[in-house]
């Protein structure tokens, strides 16, 4: 349970997403956008394509169900991130240059979105599903602590990345953790769609477990029937006792008549 909430809270961050929010001045202009205004008009295109990837996302996470939203998002995201690996333009010649900038610009909006209609609202919604209510605060507090750990860590370490394996090198990385990621999701995060909170704790108990409770409630259901029983029976034999029982005997009063009160006053005169 821990390993599904608690992990799906810290593979939101494994993609390199915050790099994007951070640093995307610097990507840019790594990528030949010079101006600030250019840098800026760009941003501003890049959240605008955030936006409504969450609007969209909040829309289908309950009609596509929670695992089919994570893993397209972590393929279209791995796609991407490959496509900005190629198409990021560095040493080029201008007319190579001007054939890559619209397609990174592209892939740097799509792989934004892609995090946002997937990745991103379904973390925060499966990992309030999968802890039942006994530990859910405390487990949510540790999902939220190793998803802003994840997240401090991939913007600590963007330029440091980027300066060692360079802008194409630093996609490639970020992509094979897209990937391993997704793996870990596809092993440990079940679906939680139309579940209730009991029904998302069975997922995760153990199958003897569940056998041994079976086991246990058939034979709580059987010492029941016998206790029932044998309460009737006594109840029966509790009746059995009262009827039978000699039943108290009581003195008749004598109603006295008229005609004995006339006598009674005669006899008085």
């Amino acid at each position: 349970m821990l390993m599904a909430g608690v992990g799906l809270g810290a593979c939101q961050q494994l993609n390199g997403s915050e790099a994007f929010i951070f640093f995307s001045p610097v990507l840019l202009e790594d990528a030949g956008f010079e101006t600030k205004a250019q840098t800026f008009g760009i941003t501003l295109i890049i959240g605008f394509c955030k936006t409504s990837a969450i609007l969209l996302g909040a829309y289908l996470v309950d009609s596509w169900g929670r695992r089919p939203l994570l893993f397209l998002s972590t393929g279209c995201m791995t796609f991407f991130l490959l496509l900005l690996a190629v198409s990021f333009p560095g040493g080029d010649d201008d007319q190579l240059r001007n054939v890559k900038i619209p397609i990174c610009i592209f892939a740097m909006c799509a792989f934004v979105a892609s995090f946002s209609v997937g990745v991103g609202p379904v973390t925060w919604a499966g990992a309030s599903e999968v802890f039942p209510l006994h530990i859910r605060a405390k487990a949510l507090s540790l999902a939220t602590s190793s998803n802003r750990l994840v997240s401090a860590t991939v913007a600590g370490t963007t330029l440091t990345l980027r300066n060692a394996l360079g802008v194409s090198g630093f996609f490639l990385f970020y992509s094979f953790m897209t990937v391993l990621s997704a793996a870990y999701l596809y092993k440990y995060f079940p679906e939680t769609k139309g579940l209730s909170l009991e029904e998302v704790t069975l997922l995760f108990n153990d199958p003897e477990d569940s056998t041994t409770e079976s086991t246990g409630g058939s034979g709580g259901g059987d010492t029941t029937s016998l206790s029932s029983s044998s309460l009737s029976s006594s109840d029966s034999h509790s009746q059995n006792k009262l009827l039978s029982a000699p039943k108290p005997k009581f003195e008749t009063m004598s109603i006295t008549t008229e005609q004995e009160r006339e006598a009674d006053d005669n006899n008085l005169l």
